[in-house]
């Protein structure tokens, strides 16, 4: 009465199988995780908005950094009062530039750069919170493709033993209590498959619409098929890392010292301000002569300088010290949330230690237990010694070991893939579910 792996694989494929779907694009169908993360990268609405607010921040420090003071032209008419001797007039014009200090038009695009930088730490966050989605995703539908075929499994022994039980009938050797029973079971069997291939479907359109694509048009292929016993044909063991690649790599710590930056920024703008831009007078005037009111005129040509004296520091005090706190308590937020990312990782982590030795326990000891009662109550039955609510209790003690057994090693994919998030996609390399360009989704660097 065991539930083989060819029946379980089977019955995944027949799961797959009833949702028709086109291809995503040039007639290709989706088998690989790697086009599933391509289509996140080009189709998820969520990541172009946040490259578009980094592209925005980026061109906005552009434009502070190449900006220049416009020049300023004045000129000045001298009329002499009419109860003067003499009517007089006097021309002067000049022109005044602002001249930035070193470093300053960097400093002024300094917010925007920092904005933008956030706003890259921010869609890394997304991005490995969307390769992690996908992950789960996929486990869950192999998780219920495979409780489907153990549904299958148990309404075909059910009916195997509803053969023998109405043999017997026909001999007097039983009544049709038994057979109710077992019809009964046999139906609550069925109803249960239907459920889970309606939640395998309702699961499936959760994974179209966080790739970007409408839910005909994804076709898995033979991606889910298998993909427990294929994920987890070695799971990793450097659990010992994880602490080290949560502090460095973690994508939300990023973001917070991103947030930091920003609020630096503005200090050391703050500290720019302080530091006024000189102005750059030349000029000409053409002036009547003070005591003679005969003589030449006087022409002279003018260069000059003024700056503005930051007499009033305290305005900028209070501003820079704002920035300051900004600053400080973002950084604050950082380290608290890296202390509970790093206590969620363990946690985590050994919980994959205790999933992979119950996996083992399973395998090595209550499964075979379970199937060679079965096997014993079904031999049982067929002569008479045992009855159908002996039978029943067999097959649905093995199916709950097979059923627990599978979201078993789902959960302990579930937890991979977590540590996985955790750690900016360092832990778990090489690994079929191995994250595509670590921590940044868009760079080779080291991993």
């Amino acid at each position: 009465m065991k539930l083989s792996s060819q029946r379980v694989a089977s019955a995944i494929a027949v799961a797959t199988g009833l949702l028709a779907a086109l291809p995503v694009s040039a007639g290709e169908a989706v088998v690989e995780i790697g086009q599933l993360d391509a289509l996140i990268e080009s189709d998820n609405q969520s990541l172009r908005a946040a490259e578009e607010r980094a592209e925005a921040s980026r061109l906005e420090a552009t434009a502070a950094e190449e900006q220049w003071p416009q020049p300023m032209l004045e000129y000045m008419f001298e009329v002499g009062a009419p109860w003067t001797g003499h009517l007089s007039t006097g021309h002067m014009v000049q022109v005044m530039q602002r001249v930035p200090r070193r470093g300053a038009r960097e400093a002024l695009a300094g917010p925007a750069r920092a904005e933008a930088a956030l706003w890259d730490a921010r869609r890394d966050a997304q991005r490995m919170d969307l390769y992690r989605a996908i992950r789960v995703d996929l486990i869950e539908l192999a998780r219920l493709g495979e409780q489907i075929s153990l549904r299958d499994e148990e309404a075909g022994l059910l009916r195997d033993a509803l053969a023998v039980v109405e043999t017997r009938l026909d001999l007097g050797r039983a009544d049709h209590s038994e057979l109710f029973q077992l019809e009964l079971a046999r139906e609550s069997a069925l109803d249960e498959r239907r459920d889970l291939l309606a939640r395998w479907e309702a699961r499936r359109e959760e994974l179209a619409a966080r790739v970007g694509v409408d839910g005909e048009d994804l076709e898995l292929g033979g991606l889910v098929e298998g993909l427990l016993d294929e994920w987890l044909r070695e799971v990793p063991q450097n659990l010992a890392s994880v602490d080290g690649w949560v502090r460095e790599h973690e994508p939300r710590l990023k973001a917070m010292e991103a947030e930091a930056e920003v609020a630096a920024s503005r200090v050391a703008l703050v500290d720019q301000r302080l530091r006024p831009w000189p102005a750059v007078m030349v000029g000409y005037s053409n002036m009547p002569p003070m005591w003679e009111m005969e003589g030449p005129r006087a022409q002279m040509f003018q260069v000059g300088f003024s700056v503005e004296l930051p007499v009033f520091r305290r305005q900028y005090d209070a501003e820079g010290a704002r920035w300051q706190a900004v600053s400080g308590s973002a950084l604050s937020d950082r380290s608290q949330a890296e202390d509970e990312a790093v206590a969620a990782a363990r946690g985590v982590a050994s919980t994959v230690s205790s999933r992979v030795e119950r996996i083992e326990r399973f395998q090595r000891e209550l499964l075979p237990l379970a199937e060679d009662l079965g096997r014993q109550v079904l031999i049982s039955m067929e002569i008479g010694e045992r009855t159908a609510s002996d039978l029943l209790v067999a097959v649905q003690q093995e199916v709950g070991l097979q059923a627990r057994l599978v979201d078993l090693r789902a959960a302990l994919l579930a937890d991979l893939v977590e540590l996985q998030r955790w750690t900016g996609g360092r832990f778990g390399e090489g690994t079929p579910f191995a994250y595509p360009h670590g921590d940044s989704g868009r760079d080779g660097g080291e991993r």
